[in-house]
This record gives structure tokens, C-alpha cells and sequence, in this order.
């Protein structure tokens, strides 16, 4: 499988930007022309984006980076593919997985099922709030959160997927199956935080706090789950996942430039459309010229990495070994390779 490039220099930017360099304007008709010009100009002004200690590089890395920087032939730990998963390391290391198992990080994000949801589903459970009613109850194997306020007759109805955390409070995400809004609208499509958590030493159900910027704020001014229009919507991909569930670190370098910069020993420069053709050719597959692509075309690539549900594209749910040691495939297969 060829690799992505990763390189480490001594000298680097603090700006979030696109390179500045403006494409020369052409008064070429040709379609094919003026590509053919653009591609020239993205070899010697390769668009990048740049946070901090953290350059990802769209176009090519330059070689006045590849020539200088600390490159290195052996293989990668941080592609999807080096991970082994927590199992892995059972076999050998009993006593820290044991650990990591009972462990709040391991559970600070996992699958809705029997075996990770403490709150108290069992329908006769509750919750009054602002007028209206929170209820918890089962369908089937499923978990569900309503609300009801009759007073404004809105009634939602969610389906739960994640849950979040086991130590203090137990939160939960969900689609939204029944509401006021249209079906088009993201209640419906998109994993979310719901308004309502589980407060596991009192065994009662509390509005949640901590999420958002209005989580601290007290009733009646912070927003009405119940009400339309103003409801808080807080995705998991994109607010929470981060630092819930363990990713791989090469898909960091793209989610959050800016939280892998504050830990990056050295700058750091990375070959993102590469990685993502190898990695993730759904997102882009490298048949085009990265030079065909505007900068919002590449804003776009960008946002669905951003957007990586947990489910489908973390290495575990939680918190988990490899969130520090990163990809230890290799140290599996030969013990003597360090995580």
C-alpha cells in the first residue's frame, strides 16, 4: 500500500489560511489551456492550509520542504490501517486492558446496547421540565427519549444511538423520529446530543450541562428542548467526537489541525490529498488533478473529513490504547517494534 509523506521542519506559520499567492488571471479561451496553466502555477504555489505547528499540504508538498525535512523509510503508525484495536493488546498486556476496561475512558463513548446504558429506560422513569415532560422507555431492543409539553403541542420522539460517559452522568446521542420540524431537517439525519442525561448516583434524570455554549447558563435563558425553532442541535461528529472516541491520528491532522499542533513536538508537515486517496478515496479518490479543484471544492473535502461519524470511522469508541500509543499493528505482528 504506498504511504503518505510526513515531514518535520524547524520553521513554520500560526495562520489558518489557504496560500495567499493569487492565481494568475489568463485571457485563454481554452478550458484545457488554462488548466494546463493553473497546474503549473499549483506546482510552484501548492495550496495549503496551515494552523499553528501543522501544515497540510493540498497541491504537493514543495521540495524545498522534502529535501530539507526529516523524512524517514520505515512504515507509518498513524493510518486507519496500522491500528490493531484495544483486543489486540489483551494477550499480552491482561492487567492494563483489565484496567482500561473498567476504566471511564474506555466508556466515554460506546454503542447503545445493554451492556453500556445505565439510565433507567424501563418507561416508568421521568423527568418535568419547563412545562413539559421528558419520558425514557424501550421498543424492543431499542432505546427512546420523548418529550412532550401539551400546551404548545410539540411532541419528539428520539431514536438512541451513542451514549456518552459512565462515571458521573451518563449523556446519549440520537436521531429524532418524530417532531414539528420537516423530515428534511438534520434532527432526522444527524446523530446529535440530547437535552436530556442520566445522573447516576441520584438515579434521576437531569437536563444536560457541559455542552454547548449555553450548557451553563440557568433555566429560562439557557434554550427550550421543547420549543421550535430554538432548540439547541449539537452533532457528535463535529462537536464531541474529537476527543471522546479514538481516531486515527492521520485523520486528526485534518479534523482538528489546531488541538494536534498544541502536541506536535516539532512542525509538522502533511501530505493530505495523498493521505486521503489512499485512505479514504470516498472522500477523494486522486483520479483528478488536486490543481482542478477550487479552494471551496477543497473546503468541502475537508468539511466531510470534519464530519467522520465515530461509528464508522474511529478505531474504538472510547478512549482506548492506541489514542496515545497510536497505530500498533506492527508492534502486534513483532513485539519487539515499540507502540
Amino acid at each position: 500500500m504506498t504511504k503518505f509523506s510526513l515531514f518535520f521542519l524547524t520553521v513554520i506559520g500560526a495562520l489558518f489560511v489557504y496560500g495567499t499567492r493569487d492565481v494568475p488571471q489568463t485571457d485563454l479561451d481554452e478550458d484545457k489551456t488554462e488548466r494546463e496553466v493553473l497546474r503549473r502555477h499549483r506546482e510552484k504555489d501548492p495550496r495549503f492550509i496551515k494552523y499553528e505547528n501543522v501544515h497540510l499540504w493540498w497541491d504537493n508538498v514543495p521540495a524545498s520542504i522534502t529535501e530539507t525535512g526529516l523524512n524517514h523509510e520505515f512504515q507509518t503508525n498513524i493510518h486507519p490501517d496500522d491500528y490493531a484495536g484495544p483486543e489486540s493488546c489483551k494477550a499480552c498486556h491482561a492487567k492494563n486492558h483489565k484496567t482500561w476496561s473498567q476504566h471511564p475512558h474506555r466508556w466515554m463513548n460506546a454503542l447503545a446496547d445493554t451492556s453500556t446504558v445505565k439510565g433507567d429506560f424501563s418507561g416508568d422513569a421521568s423527568i418535568s421540565y419547563l412545562g413539559g415532560m421528558g419520558t425514557f422507555y424501550r421498543e424492543g431492543e431499542e432505546y427512546r427519549m420523548g418529550l412532550d409539553r401539551e400546551r404548545d403541542n410539540v411532541r419528539r420522539v428520539y431514536a438512541i444511538t451513542q451514549t456518552i460517559g459512565s462515571r458521573f452522568y451518563q449523556y446519549y446521542v440520537g436521531k429524532q423520529l418524530e417532531g414539528p420540524e420537516p423530515d428534511s431537517h438534520d434532527f432526522y439525519k444527524t446523530d446529535h446530543v440530547l437535552p436530556f442525561g442520566y445522573w447516576l448516583d441520584a438515579k434521576e434524570w437531569v437536563p444536560v450541562v457541559h455542552v454547548g455554549d449555553e450548557g451553563e447558563l440557568p433555566d429560562g435563558i439557557r434554550a427550550d428542548p421543547f420549543a421550535i425553532n430554538t432548540i439547541e442541535f449539537h452533532p457528535y461528529a463535529t462537536r464531541c467526537n474529537y476527543c471522546h472516541t479514538t481516531f486515527p491520528l492521520a485523520d486528526m491532522f485534518i479534523r482538528d489541525a489546531a488541538l494536534v499542533s498544541q502536541y506536535a513536538p516539532a512542525p509538522v508537515h502533511f501530505s493530505m490529498s495523498n493521505y486521503l486517496a489512499d485512505a479514504h478515496p470516498s472522500v477523494w479518490d486522486g483520479t483528478q488533478y488536486t490543481s482542478d479543484l477550487s479552494n471551496e471544492a477543497v473546503d468541502q473535502v475537508v468539511q466531510q473529513v470534519h464530519n467522520f461519524e465515530a461509528p464508522q470511522h474511529a478505531v474504538t469508541l472510547g478512549i482506548s490504547c492506541e489514542a496515545c500509543h497510536l497505530g500498533s499493528k506492527q508492534h502486534v505482528r513483532q513485539k519487539l517494534t515499540p507502540p
